[in-house]
């Protein structure tokens, strides 16, 4: 098998080799597909992430989730290498943040615990819910911070068809994914 770090190079170069028409027209297809999902339809705390690197582009469903008045959140990477998040609406003052990351100016802070559906980037995933991410280990680390009562967060991760491998690298502190959103459809992962 190859190392997490193999599997980041090579999916980080498919990505990156997407045009931005490409992008914007997958893009559209995975938005579509989560906007019509019905376990995310009941989410009124939705967290979400603002693109780079031509990740999936998230805008319109922030736009779709805002107009349908969902409360909404966007992560900020913070000192001690944690993940925090905070409420934003579309139109909300942006800065650049750590990794050149466009993140909130104005903070309002929410507990992870009350997110009712999570949306994240990634590199990779497989069908038993492993997400490969970028080796920082953010994600993870706030995911730990979960109740233990089984109540949390849907944790989705938004992709292309491509970055599906068929197994990945999984540590004991990754966090599974229960949902993947790509340009194919929803599906449920797990063992």
């Amino acid at each position: 098998m190859c190392s997490k770090q193999d599997f980041r190079s090579s999916l980080r170069r498919k990505r990156r080799a997407l045009t931005p028409d490409q992008v914007a027209s997958l893009s559209g297809s995975i938005a579509e597909h989560a906007r019509r999902f019905k376990p995310f339809l009941s989410a009124s705390v939705v967290a979400l992430y603002l693109p780079f690197d031509n990740e999936v582009d998230t805008s319109s469903l922030l736009h779709a989730f805002h107009v349908e008045n969902r409360t909404l959140c966007l992560p900020v990477v913070a000192p001690e290498k944690k993940l925090n998040f905070t409420l934003f609406s579309p139109g909300d003052p942006l800065q650049c943040g750590k990794y050149g990351i466009q993140e909130p100016r104005n903070k309002v802070w929410v507990d992870i615990n009350q997110i009712d559906l999570l949306f994240m980037p990634l590199l990779g995933f497989d069908r038993f819910g492993t997400r490969l991410g970028y080796g920082g280990g953010y994600y993870d680390r706030a995911l730990s911070l979960l109740s233990t009562t089984g109540v949390g967060p849907m944790l989705t991760g938004l992709a292309y068809d491509f970055q599906e491998a068929t197994r990945l690298p999984c540590d004991l502190h990754d966090v599974p994914l229960h949902f993947v959103v790509t340009p194919s459809g929803v599906r449920s992962l797990g063992s």
